[in-house]
């Protein structure tokens, strides 16, 4: 076949995309491969008969694809593999994989120097969630300060660390005292210590 379409049996046929043109399905968006629909819903509907209908076949970028754009208040979980932290993971080439909560805020916003994505405390999100909506850049003491409020923290017991110091100043007067000191594994008189700044005077 590719000899007699192009006089090369080694030659295979490159389709050329239209800019002008994006695919209809689920407001994708991307250039028109085919039908009106880009490369991978024509490739779905060719496979199956239905663009918007996935199988085992497909990888987790496309449904990384379909997930984002999804308008919702409610949790949008990642259904495929998650970390050993529970965050979502979004398989890209060369064995490559990042986590699919910040690649979602990415779509979104643009990452500012030194933040990382973060839920909103208070909307008790699992760590799968990928929505936006649930999503802002923020610093690890923030970050640190949201699993502390949402009681999701896992602080080695017993022990508290510069990091943990800084997050127990942030949450003063927030927070009740015996509640921070439950989180960290330590006695409320160890907290109190920490807030009128009789212990960890060295750190800023």
């Amino acid at each position: 076949m590719r000899w007699y379409a192009h006089g090369d049996p080694l030659k295979a046929r490159h389709r050329i995309l239209n800019p002008s043109k994006v695919c209809v399905v689920n407001q994708c968006g991307t250039p028109v491969y085919a039908r009106e629909m880009c490369s991978m819903h024509y490739s779905r509907w060719n496979r199956n008969g239905d663009p918007a209908k996935r199988t085992a076949r497909t990888t987790s970028l496309e449904v990384f694809r379909e997930l984002v754009l999804l308008e919702t208040d409610d949790h949008v979980l990642w259904p495929l593999g998650v970390d050993v932290g529970g965050y979502g993971r979004v398989h890209l080439a060369n064995d490559m994989s990042r986590k699919a909560h910040q690649m979602a805020l990415e779509r979104r916003e643009e990452r500012p120097t030194g933040r990382i994505a973060c839920h909103v405390a208070g909307l008790g999100c699992p760590k799968s969630c990928i929505n936006y909506r649930h999503l802002y850049w923020g610093t690890h003491a923030q970050n640190m300060a949201d699993k502390v409020i949402d009681g999701t923290n896992q602080p080695t017991r017993g022990r508290l660390d510069p990091e943990a110091i800084r997050v127990i100043r942030n949450l003063a007067g927030t927070v009740p005292q015996q509640e921070l000191a439950d989180r960290f594994g330590v006695k409320r008189q160890s907290i109190s210590l920490v807030l009128n700044g009789r212990t960890w005077t060295n750190v800023a």
